[in-house]
C-alpha cells in the first residue's frame, strides 16, 4: 500500500469516526438572570441521542429531540446540563440560569460637610453593577434625626425624621448621584464638637426586582 492511500485511509477514518461522534452544536440560555416567577428560555442543538437535565430537577427534563428549545421557571438558581450520547461515547454542556431575590434593601452612609450656605451637604455616585440592571427603587427612608433632602436621577424627595419610607424614587435604579441636604439644628456648630451636627446620614433603598429588559 502506498504512503497516498495510507494517508487518505486514515484520513477517511478520522472523519468516519468524528461523524459519529456525539456533539453540543449550540447550547443557550436566556435571559441568564430571572426574577422569582420569571421563565427562562432554554435551547439546544446535538448531535446523539440528547437529554436535558436541570440541578435543581424541574418538569420537563429528561429525553428530548436533537434540537429544540423549553421554558422553565427557576424555583432556584439552577443548572442546565445537556448531554449527547452516541455510540458509547458521551459529552454534555452547562448553563447557569441565576434566580435573583424578588425584594433586597440596600444602606448608604453618607458623608456630609457645611456648604458654603451652612447646610449640611454630601454626596455619593454607586457605580453601576451587572446585577443592577435588575432592580429598581421601590421605597427610600431616612434613617436620621432630621428631614434631609435627597436627589437621585432628577427626582427630589424630603425624609422625614420619623423613618417612613417614600415612594417619589419609585422605578428608577440605584446607580448614579445622589446629594442628600440638611439644617442643622438650633445649637449645633460646626467648630465646636461637643455640639457638631452629625458627619453623615444613613439612607436604606428598599429594590424590587424588575428582570431583564431589552
Amino acid at each position: 500500500m502506498n504512503h497516498n492511500l495510507s494517508v487518505l485511509l486514515l484520513f477517511t477514518v478520522m472523519i468516519s469516526t468524528l461523524a459519529c461522534s456525539p456533539k453540543i452544536v449550540s447550547f443557550e440560555t436566556s435571559p441568564i438572570f430571572v426574577c422569582e416567577g420569571q421563565s427562562t428560555r432554554v435551547s439546544w442543538k446535538a448531535r446523539g441521542s440528547t437529554i436535558l437535565l436541570s440541578n435543581p430537577l424541574l418538569p420537563g427534563t429528561g429525553a428530548v429531540e436533537p434540537a429544540g428549545f423549553e421554558r422553565f421557571t427557576p424555583i432556584d438558581t439552577t443548572i442546565f446540563t445537556i448531554k449527547a450520547v452516541r455510540n458509547g461515547r458521551e459529552t454534555f454542556a452547562e448553563q447557569e440560569v441565576i434566580l435573583l431575590p424578588g425584594r433586597t434593601e440596600r444602606e448608604m452612609v453618607i458623608s456630609v460637610k457645611p456648604s458654603v450656605d451652612g447646610d449640611l451637604v454630601g454626596v455619593e455616585t454607586i457605580k453601576p453593577s451587572v446585577l443592577g440592571d435588575f432592580k429598581s427603587i421601590e421605597t427610600v427612608r431616612g434613617d436620621t434625626d432630621r428631614p434631609i433632602t435627597v436627589l437621585h436621577e432628577g427626582r427630589e424627595v424630603i425624609l422625614q425624621a420619623n423613618g417612613l419610607p417614600s415612594e417619589a424614587m419609585r422605578g428608577t435604579g440605584f446607580s448614579g448621584y445622589w446629594e442628600v441636604r440638611a439644617k442643622p439644628h438650633p445649637g449645633e456648630e460646626f467648630d465646636d464638637p461637643a455640639h457638631a451636627p452629625p458627619d453623615s446620614f444613613r439612607i436604606l433603598v428598599s429594590l424590587s426586582c424588575t428582570g431583564y429588559k431589552k
